[in-house]
């Protein structure tokens, strides 16, 4: 639980506090020693998976076309 009185203070601030448990930072502390906390806010990276599943599905397609062109191209060839 963030204390209001912790989100109150400078975090550039050489008396700021930690926003979990409010103990006092230094100036150049980037976490808390008191509970481990971030004094930054840590972003997530995003996430590769979705990415990936379109990518796959769009090669997957571009293979099937050129399949079926290619076995067209045969048929067409053959007659």
């Amino acid at each position: 639980m963030v204390r209001p009185e912790a989100l109150s203070q400078d975090p550039a601030g050489a008396d700021a506090r930690c926003a979990a448990c409010g103990a006092g930072l230094e100036r150049d502390q980037e976490w808390c020693l008191e509970c481990g906390a971030a004094r930054t806010v840590l972003h997530r990276p995003p996430d590769w998976r979705p990415p990936v599943a379109i990518v796959a599905v769009v090669v997957g397609a571009v293979v099937i076309a050129a399949l079926i062109a290619l076995v067209s191209l045969s048929i067409q060839a053959s007659r």
